[in-house]
């Protein structure tokens, strides 16, 4: 028998004993029983919730710079492609942080993008929030290259600051300062006028990161390449044979699948232990009656003796759902169904997670279609259910920026859902986390992003019992595909942080 308590998932441990009270052991919350054999088992809730709720904070901190040759001021937050500090050595920072901000934007209505726009007649930046002032005004003005600064809040709250900006005639400058910064009579006197409200942000970013503790990250648990110059990238991991019956999965108790950072197939991993330095790979890809899927293989148990597994089809085209023919050992698949398809955008980097509350599933996956990155989500009552809206269906959004976000994964901890994603910032990959109440969202950035080891991209998050297992590409140096390698850490859910 398997079975969730509400209330109870992650976190729990369970006693068990016989009727005249002789322990059963109970290993990873699970027990082998004779056929005819009763025990009683207890149940204790261990788990923790977050320190951080969602909306509550923001993990990017924005910095003021003056250049005295332009005389020119420029707000800059530390995320994405903007400059970061060696890039602005023309420029001299005058204050530590102003505030905080967000990278990736969610489907609350009060969150709001502010961007930057150039004059280059007055050699000037302005911080506008998207909306305030219509594009088209902004151009007539002369202002060019509308860049995308970060994600604030439209409404003042408990944990935020009002964020303003001011003119100065005498400079032709446009200045960006949170309230109280700088006294608006010292402003005033200094010759500034036209204050004007862009937004409001997170004036704190406090000590806790909203996640969990990693340990030690291991490198290249899966070392060989099945695909010339491509390398191990995903993984995703079940568990599909606890008892290591001899006749599943070869003996072993985990079954992996992982991908590369190219087009070069799925192949399979195995092994006894989720910390193993090394797991066992198979030189023989699992068999499809059609072409070898491209990449990004995410599987789910499905009825307990099958394996579900959602692919990239075609790079970043097409998402496909196929069931294992072969039960649990998952190497032989059946033919592909059409999840996910757009001739006008991209749509890849398909997850599936299974809400442990209300058991339903949900397809999340990557959409671009233009200058916008998205992630998004549909959900069913069965996996089946995912194809009964048809491939055309792209579901609800749940993240979005202008800058990288993709490769979505996400897992339920004691009342809240986190999402993991990818981003690329200043030619470096990373891995940013966002939480909610809901599998849809709103989701919110956690204060201390980005958590996961620099280069680190494409997190698949599993959770066994009280403990998270990521398993992640890394590319090890900037820029060179040649040093991706597929690694591994784990999380203690019971040490929030």
């Amino acid at each position: 028998e398997t079975g969730t308590v509400a209330g109870y998932t992650n976190g729990t441990t369970f006693t068990c004993a016989t009727a005249t009270g002789t322990p059963v052991t109970v290993t990873d919350n699970t027990l082998t029983l004779a056929t005819g054999q009763d025990v009683t088992c207890t149940i204790t809730n261990t788990a923790v919730g977050s320190l951080v709720s969602p909306g509550s904070s923001a993990p990017s901190p924005v910095q003021r710079w003056w250049s005295s040759t332009a005389r020119d001021w420029v707000t800059v937050p530390q995320h994405g492609s903007l400059p970061i500090s060696s890039e602005l050595s023309s420029y001299a920072r005058t204050t530590t942080t102003q505030y905080y901000v967000s990278l990736i934007g969610t489907g609350d209505s009060d969150q709001v993008a502010v961007y930057r726009w150039w004059h280059p007649g007055d050699g000037d930046w302005i911080d506008v929030a998207d909306g305030s002032i219509p594009d088209s005004r902004l151009v007539s003005y002369g202002y060019t290259d509308k860049t995308f600064q970060y994600f604030a809040w439209r409404s003042a709250a408990t944990g935020r600051v009002a964020v303003y900006r001011w003119w100065s005639a005498s400079d032709r400058d446009w200045i960006t300062l949170r309230s109280g910064e700088i006294a608006d009579s010292t402003l005033t006197a200094w010759g500034y006028t036209g204050k004007t409200l862009v937004a409001y942000a997170i004036q704190s970013r406090g000590s806790n990161t909203g996640y969990f503790t990693l340990g030690t990250p291991q490198s290249s648990v899966v070392r060989t390449s099945y695909a010339e110059d491509a390398y191990p990238h995903t993984m995703s991991v079940l568990d599909v044979n606890p008892a290591r019956n001899p006749a599943i999965n070869n003996g072993y108790r985990y079954l992996g699948y992982f991908g590369h950072n190219l087009c070069g197939g799925i192949y399979i991993a195995r092994s006894n232990d989720l910390n193993a330095t090394s797991w066992v790979e198979d030189p023989v890809a699992p068999r499809f009656p059609e072409d070898t899927p491209c990449r990004w293989a995410a599987a789910a148990i499905v009825e307990g003796n099958r394996i579900a597994l959602v692919v990239n089809e075609v790079w970043d085209e097409t998402i496909t759902l196929q069931y294992s023919t072969d039960g649990l050992n998952g190497t032989k698949f059946g033919a592909p169904t059409t999840l996910v398809f757009e001739s006008h955008a991209s749509n890849g980097n398909p997850m599936l997670f299974q809400n442990p509350e209300t058991g339903r599933y949900f397809l999340y996956w990557f959409r671009n279609a233009g200058d916008r990155y998205e992630i998004r989500a549909k959900s069913g009552t069965t996996i089946d259910g995912l194809v009964e809206s048809g491939p055309a269906d792209i579901g609800a959004l749940v993240a979005y920026s202008d800058e990288v976000v993709a490769a979505p994964s996400v897992m339920y901890v004691s009342g809240l859902y986190y999402l993991a994603v990818e981003t690329y910032e200043s030619a470096v990959w990373r891995t940013r986390v966002l939480t909610s109440t809901s599998p849809t969202g709103p989701f919110y950035e956690i204060p201390g992003n980005p958590v996961y080891p620099s280069g680190a991209a494409c997190v698949f998050q599993h959770v066994w019992g009280n403990e998270l297992h990521s398993f992640y590409c890394r590319q090890n140096v900037p820029g060179d595909d040649d040093s991706w390698t597929l690694d591994h850490v784990r999380g203690n859910l019971l040490s929030p942080n």
